[in-house]
């Protein structure tokens, strides 16, 4: 689309602390300048962090941001927001064989713009997943997605979840076959947060084949 072509400049500075020999509590400042070929749409953003790094283990391992992105629009007028952001990725395995895996971001995404001008715009995203390997040759992985997008009105915003299983059976030490397949649902809602039907959604299923080869 006409003028949603961008840039990303968005370096940092990290402190961490070691708390113990699996864990540091860490600390980041974010400074990202966003420049599109929209000039309305530009902005340059700051964000405020604090986590974890988790080492990783045969059980657990990952790493947590959480924290608050202000944006500051070149568009004038346009009042600078305050954004609650995060980034998670962890895992937990019970058995060698067993592994759940939880991802969470939310982050600031496009900027709309119109003749009221730019409006914030941002998405959540949670993943979570079940992978297992059953034996030495049967292995599989299932997992749920969901990707909320939330606009500012006018414009109108989405949820969209997809889940999805692989299974993989090893034929050799290093070739595995297998077949998967998800759904992916959209759902579109108005400026009342109502749900509606059919309007830019779909519901789409996907059957796949595979081969992997690895070296």
């Amino acid at each position: 689309t006409a003028g949603d072509d961008n840039s990303v400049v968005r370096p940092y500075v990290s402190f961490s602390y070691r708390l113990s020999p699996d864990t540091r509590l860490v600390a980041e400042t974010r400074y990202g300048i966003v420049d599109f070929d929209d000039d309305r749409r530009d902005r340059n953003e700051i964000s405020f962090l604090v986590g974890a790094n988790l080492n990783a283990t045969a059980r657990t391992g990952g790493t947590i941001r959480l924290g608050v992105t202000n944006a500051d629009y070149d568009t004038e007028g346009v009042e600078d927001t305050s954004t609650f952001v995060a980034d998670v990725d962890v895992y937990f395995s019970p058995r060698t064989f067993s592994r759940f895996a939880v991802n969470f971001n939310r982050d600031l995404n496009t900027v709309d713009n119109d003749a009221a001008g730019a409006r914030q715009s941002t998405v959540d995203t949670l993943g979570v997943s079940w992978s297992q390997e059953w034996s030495s040759r049967l292995s599989s992985r299932l997992s749920y997605e969901l990707e909320r997008f939330e606009r500012t009105c006018p414009s109108n915003g989405t949820d969209t979840g997809t889940v999805a299983l692989e299974v993989g059976v090893n034929i050799r030490q290093w070739v595995s076959v297998g077949l998967s397949g998800s759904n992916t649902q959209r759902t579109v809602g108005d400026c009342s947060g109502e749900r509606l039907p059919g309007v830019a959604g779909y519901d789409l299923n996907n059957i796949g084949a595979f081969i992997r080869v690895s070296l």
